[in-house]
């Protein structure tokens, strides 16, 4: 799946911390994938500010990752959980489209 630095960083904000063993060991290598290699923060300019991460937009890239049956509906069920708490955030709407385009 192409996913943008937004994409990217959303994604690693809404993996599941608990679940099964299998499920777990699934969003670790997950994201390792996810994450920005130092190469690719120098790239896009990386830095972080009172929390807030920022980037040089003009260096925007996309980075195919895998993302296997079980780590999509794992993201699927994150989403569908901050939905239902009221905690779905609009910066996660565009990420969670390409999910549900997917199904």
């Amino acid at each position: 799946m192409e996913l943008t630095v937004t994409d990217r960083i959303v994604l690693l904000n809404v993996l599941p911390q608990e679940a099964n063993l299998t499920t777990i060991r699934i969003m670790r290598e997950l994201r390792d994938e996810l994450s920005f290699s130092e190469d690719e923060q120098a790239e896009l300019e990386m830095r972080e500010d009172d929390g807030r991460i920022f980037w040089n937009a003009e260096t925007e890239h996309v980075k195919d990752v895998a993302i296997g049956t079980r780590a999509r509906a794992a993201i699927i069920t994150a989403f569908e959980e901050l939905d239902r708490s009221g905690k779905f955030k609009d910066a996660m709407l565009d990420t969670y489209a390409k999910f549900e385009e997917a199904e």
